[in-house]
């Protein structure tokens, strides 16, 4: 892309084609497994995708699978298509001290729940104790 061009991209356009750049003129990307459907379909042996190493770095885990070409065409490559599930939000520091949070409510509650079962326990294990002492005493009248 020109110098010309790369000033008259918008800046969705300029993204796109960086990492096209980045795929096909670095060590961040390499050459598929298997091609997408589009360059297999137009004989294309250089499709190329980011490496695993360069994906976990700098996507969440269901994007970043789209190979360079069409990601320069602007259309869904099949490859992503692939690894599409169900979508995973990183989570913030917030969301993560609300389950911690709510998790230590859980096991607060299960703590006491716990206490009260133990002091249960005890009390019928000390009327078991108390009512095998005095078995045998009524026998003697």
């Amino acid at each position: 892309m020109s110098e010309v061009d790369w000033a008259g991209a918008g800046e969705s356009r300029q993204k796109i084609m960086s990492h096209v750049g980045r795929i096909h003129e670095t060590d961040d990307g390499q050459l598929a497994e298997s091609a997408c459907d589009f360059c297999e379909e137009h004989g294309l042996e250089d499709c190329s995708v980011y490496t695993p190493a360069t994906r976990a770095s700098f996507f969440s885990s269901n994007e970043g699978y789209g190979c360079g070409r069409c990601r320069k065409l602007g259309q869904a490559c099949s490859l992503q298509q692939q690894h599409q599930h169900a979508p995973k939000r990183r989570k913030t520091v917030a969301s993560l001290e609300a389950i911690i949070d709510q998790q230590d409510m859980v096991i607060a509650r299960l703590k006491r729940r716990l206490a009260s079962a133990r002091a249960q326990l005890q009390q019928q294990q000390h009327q078991q104790e108390e009512e095998s002492e005095f078995e045998g005493f009524g026998d003697y009248e």
